[in-house]
């Protein structure tokens, strides 16, 4: 009775030990998942979103969405330069608006947490937009604060406020809550 005992003791041991010394060595080898953010030299595709109902200036009930497909690099760790393309289109009881733009920006990733992080970032660029027969050039400006959540090794999701300035024929400011969704190589 003893042995069967003693090899059920050491079958449990086994059992709780070569797993974790298998964890421990794939810890050591693969990066965590927020760990490899922002790292200098990496390349990150992305692309803002937000679409919301509001009213314009100019009087009328509107639906606005605006994408922005980026590319952004890290010059070094965790501050990154990149580029994204203003898409824009609001369907209203009027004329629809269609715009279209390009932004430089800067940012500065921040990690939280190994699967959270806080990535700011200004943009500046132009955009012009088209509405029946009128149209219109503006510079725009924004800030971009988005906290992302890893969700696996190089793809992110996350969600923030965005303060958009333009500044031309058609001038203002909007305040939104944007969200973003990308990957990095």
């Amino acid at each position: 009775m003893n042995r069967a005992l003693g090899w059920k003791g050491w079958a449990v041991m086994v059992g709780l030990v070569v797993p974790s010394v298998a964890a421990a060595q794939r810890a050591e080898t693969t990066p965590t998942v927020g760990s490899g953010f922002g790292a200098a030299g990496q390349i990150t595709i992305s692309s803002d979103a937000s679409a919301n109902i509001g009213f314009s200036t100019a009087g009328a009930d509107a639906f606005f969405i605006n994408l922005n497909p980026s590319v952004d690099y890290f010059l070094q760790q965790n501050l990154s330069i990149g580029a994204a393309v203003l898409l824009s289109r609001s369907f209203a009881d009027g004329p629809d608006l269609t715009g279209l733009g390009l932004s430089l920006r800067v940012g500065y990733n921040h990690a939280l947490s190994e699967q959270v992080s806080l990535w700011p970032r200004l943009s500046v660029g132009f955009q012009h937009s088209i509405a029946g027969s009128f149209s219109s050039t503006a510079f725009v400006a924004d800030i971009f604060a988005p906290v992302l959540f890893h969700v696996v090794p190089h793809f992110f999701i996350g969600a923030g406020p965005r303060v958009n300035f333009a500044a031309g024929d058609a001038s203002g400011v909007s305040i939104s809550i944007d969200t973003t969704l990308g990957g990095y190589f």
